[in-house]
């Protein structure tokens, strides 16, 4: 017999083994690295300087070691001032050194929070041992960071929500349902979460993550038990069934302890339906507009209406989720991005006005102008929202676009 076609086979499964124990050598080795010093931090800062990008690198991949808190403390400011790095690759090497002190890296949330706004793939190719190139992603790794920082990121919820809302993003709302989870999703998220449930195809962990997700985010029953009912009755994914069945117990008994379900607002939200005729669906949205904010539960079902196709339609949405306000926040991503640029100026005017009396403080619309700001065909228009807002921070914000494009 052929001594090749024996030893063949055999020397090939040495080097696969001898492959996988190098490998799992160097995951152990990776989760064993010692912590640095503070006597270290000294030169690992300078080293952020170095004019040597894999030097600058390294610097960065260390001090995400840092142990004591007298470390912590020239680290975390250290690594946040690499986030400005002109190399997108030590930037990278910094966001992931921040998600690896967890939640001690608690001072760098907003720094990372305004990395968000960086939504498009990076320009750097990394090549792979299959010789493939692919573009690394900066809000991507924001978001691995901000998952293992924990709850110590709520402040950075406003940034992440906005993922969830754009059709876009589809790749990376299995991403954005885990920082959710990781930091606490508040109830404004349950409209989005409901979205990515009907809008994921079947079968996908995301869907099944989005469908857990919602037991902890108190949704209007109204809107969450019709779709959690037709996933437990139709659906063919037998995991999603079964968490749906689940989730729907847990809402149906918030339902019945709380009785917050208010019959007038359930028939109104089914009234605003497409399948309604168009004076039903006006007088629904009129309804709501006249009880306010006690209309809040209305709007999961006001969200999809901005997207309608009668313009009348779609006034008489804006309308009513600037008389339910605070409450609507949810609805902001949606606002802003299908009115920042609409040309009607009565129209975005009068969505403008909206956002403003739904985000009094700009809290979660800011973050979503960032990108307008930096375009001289949008920054007029986010200029115009920003002071219709009037905060002494949005005015700043105004004021300085205005001075870069030279807007009056």
């Amino acid at each position: 017999m052929d001594r090749k076609k024996i030893l063949g086979p055999f020397i090939l499964s040495v080097f696969v083994l001898s492959g996988m124990a190098r490998g799992l050598l160097s995951g152990v080795a990776a989760n064993a690295r010692p912590q640095i010093a503070a006597t270290d931090l000294p030169k690992l800062i300078k080293l952020l300087k170095d004019p040597d990008v894999g030097k600058r690198c390294q610097a960065a991949n260390q001090l995400g070691c840092a142990g004591s808190s007298q470390a912590l403390k020239s680290a975390v400011p250290a690594l946040v001032e690499a986030l400005k790095d002109s190399s997108q690759k030590v930037r990278l090497s910094a966001i992931a050194a921040l998600g690896q002190l967890g939640p001690r890296a608690e001072a760098a949330v907003p720094a990372l929070s305004l990395a968000l706004c960086e939504r498009q793939p990076t320009g750097i190719k990394n090549t792979g041992l299959s010789g493939e190139s692919r573009f690394l992603d900066v809000s991507g790794a924001v978001l691995d960071a901000l998952e293992k920082i924990g709850p110590a990121a709520s402040k950075a919820l406003p940034y992440v929500i906005p993922y969830l809302s754009e059709r876009n993003e589809l790749w990376r709302r299995d991403k954005v349902l885990r920082v959710l989870a990781a930091i606490g999703p508040d109830e404004s998220t349950a409209p989005l979460i409901m979205r990515v449930i009907e809008e994921e195809g079947r079968f996908t962990q995301t869907r099944r993550q989005a469908i857990r997700l919602l037991a902890r985010v108190h949704p209007a029953p109204s809107i969450a038990i019709p779709l959690l009912s037709s996933i437990v009755k139709d659906d063919p994914d037998a995991i999603a069934r079964d968490d749906a069945a689940k989730v729907l117990e847990i809402i149906n008994k918030d339902s019945s302890a709380s009785g917050s379900d208010n019959p007038e607002i359930v028939a109104l939200s089914n009234n605003v339906l497409p399948d309604k005729d168009m004076d039903t669906r006006l007088a629904a949205l009129r309804s709501i507009q006249e009880l306010g904010p006690s209309a809040k539960n209305a709007v999961a079902a006001l969200i999809p209406l901005l997207h309608d196709c009668q313009p009348a339609i779609k006034l008489e949405t804006i309308d009513a989720l600037a008389a339910i306000g605070p409450d609507a926040r949810c609805a902001i991503p949606a606002l802003v991005a299908d009115n920042l640029c609409e040309p009607s100026e009565d129209k975005r005017l009068r969505a403008f006005r909206a956002i403003a009396r739904i985000d009094p403080d700009g809290t979660h619309t800011c973050p979503l102008l960032s990108r307008a700001l930096e375009d001289p065909f949008r920054a007029r228009n986010a200029v115009t929202l920003l002071e219709m807002i009037g905060t002494e921070e949005t005015t700043a914000r105004a004021e300085s676009a205005k001075k870069i494009w030279r807007l009056k």
